[in-house]
């Protein structure tokens, strides 16, 4: 899935489902890209659960992929 998000007045939560800790995979959000070819992300008020994928190399909870 991908997203583009702007400026939201809310609080954002991002979580796997029920079988996401059983099964050691649950959500992943990579962001990628560098600045200069307009990656820009920050987050405040978020909450991540039941996420990361530990079987797999790199896919981290929150994942920020050659940002320079």
């Amino acid at each position: 899935m991908r997203a583009e998000v702007g400026l939201l007045t809310r609080n954002i939560k991002v979580q796997g489902n029920d079988q996401s800790v059983a099964d050691r995979y649950g959500s992943h959000m990579m962001m990628n890209g560098k600045r200069d070819q307009g990656l820009v992300a920050s987050f405040s008020y978020a909450e991540i659960t039941n996420c990361g994928q530990p079987k797999i190399i790199g896919r981290y909870c929150t994942h920020f992929h050659m940002a320079g």
